[in-house]
């Protein structure tokens, strides 16, 4: 009896082996191209009823896997768990080319293309290319002219969000990037680094016309019009 229940949950086009013979009947719809579990909203189809019920969610909205730390909330436990890595700080997908660890495979997949130079996402009005589809969509937005972004306090907009937050300080004053050397703060990290300089012997503005060297490329353009005004 067990040799015929063994030959029973073997697949014979694949090989594979299962343990009951409805999991084996399930495995042989992966053969057959059978979806049986449909969506009644959209067109997505499913092999398994468990899928459908997750897929569903999206359109319901219903996410009742709960972070307990800070009250996020997924549809998914999948979801959850990554997002669980965010708060404990473990990276347990690590790059095989350098020391670069990730919370999720697809931020490691993500970082991978850093090193193969893989550039799938192309534009179709200009050559640039990205690494990820949300660069794509953000550098579409030049083309566009779409700033989707606009400011609360007046009529400025933006095409990325992080630009709005940097303008936002022009109206609020806050400056979170602080000078480690001195007590200077600055509203974005470009700006600190350019008040690094300072600090440091580096002057890598140089003038083409003589032996003059600057920190910031502001000086150098200062600079610059000793010379035309001397032609």
């Amino acid at each position: 009896m067990a040799d015929v229940l063994v030959k029973m949950c073997h697949c014979q086009i694949c090989g594979s082996s299962l343990s009951t013979l409805s999991l084996l009947r399930r495995h042989k719809l992966i053969h057959e191209g059978q979806r049986p579990y449909q969506c009644n909203v959209c067109s997505a189809a499913f092999l398994q009823s468990s899928d459908l019920k997750k897929h569903n969610m999206i359109h319901t909205g219903e996410k009742p896997f709960t972070c307990y730390t800070c009250g996020a909330a997924f549809s998914r436990n999948s979801s959850l768990k990554q997002h669980g890595l965010t708060h404990t700080g473990q990276k347990p997908f690590k790059c095989e080319e350098c020391p670069s660890a990730f919370s999720t495979r697809s931020l490691l997949k993500r970082h991978h293309m850093n090193h193969t130079g893989l550039k799938p996402f192309k534009c179709d009005l200009c050559s640039a290319a990205f690494t990820q589809n949300c660069d794509l969509k953000k550098h579409r937005m030049i083309h566009t002219g779409e700033k989707p972004y606009k400011c609360d306090y007046c009529s400025a907009a933006f095409s990325r969000n992080s630009s709005l937050k940097q303008h936002h300080r022009t109206h609020t004053g806050e400056k979170p990037f602080q000078c480690e050397v001195c007590p200077a703060a600055f509203s974005t990290y470009s700006l600190l680094k350019r008040h690094r300089m300072s600090h440091s012997s580096e002057k890598p503005f140089k003038c083409e016309l003589c032996p003059a060297q600057y920190s910031q490329s502001s000086d150098l353009k200062k600079h610059q019009r000793v010379h035309t005004r001397n032609t």
